[in-house]
């Protein structure tokens, strides 16, 4: 068993920190990607196509160590027409007047029925330390949700499609992820 879990470990390409998700998602483990939510916008946004009024919700993280670092979040979701909806998050981390990382998202969500959805993300981050500069790119997301059973759903998602990186000398990044 030990050396499983070894080989599970050495085979891990990359691991990042502080990936924020609302406490709906933390509340399972992080694994948010088959649900509806307006949550959704910046975990994987085709689970918007479920929701049937604007929502707006709101969403503070402080970190342990210290007081100054926190995560805030805004989430604001617009249904129109059928099965049409339009998503805006915005959330931000770091440390209080010195550094920021700062990711807004617009995202298109649209059901096909009852049983599929899909989403685009566009994904605007900027990273800046006080004294240092900044940089800023953008980025563009795909999602998608089936909805088997009234109880089970499917998620994927595919993240930094389009392949964007902040400046060389910027010690941050944008991670591709393929989320299922």
């Amino acid at each position: 068993m030990l050396y499983r879990v070894i080989l599970l470990l050495l085979l891990c390409p990359s691991v990042y920190g502080q990936i924020f998700n609302a406490a709906p998602f933390q509340g399972v483990g992080n694994t948010g990607i088959a649900l509806k939510s307006i949550y959704s916008v910046t975990n994987n946004a085709a689970g918007l196509a479920g929701l049937l009024r604007p929502e707006v919700a709101i969403a503070y993280q402080p970190n342990f160590i210290s007081s100054s670092i926190s995560t805030q979040a805004l989430f604001i979701a617009l249904p129109f027409q059928a099965d049409n909806v339009i998503g805006v998050g915005m959330r931000r981390y770091g440390v209080a007047g010195v550094s920021s990382l700062l990711t807004a998202s617009g995202a298109y969500a649209r059901a096909f029925g009852s049983v599929f959805s899909t989403s685009l993300s566009i994904n605007y981050h900027t990273f800046s330390v006080l004294n240092y500069g900044k940089d800023h790119v953008f980025s563009v997301d795909l999602g998608l949700q089936l909805s088997l059973l009234e109880t089970l759903s499917l998620g994927a998602v595919l993240r930094n499609i389009s392949k964007e990186m902040f400046a060389d000398d910027i010690d941050q990044y944008i991670p591709r992820e393929v989320g299922v």
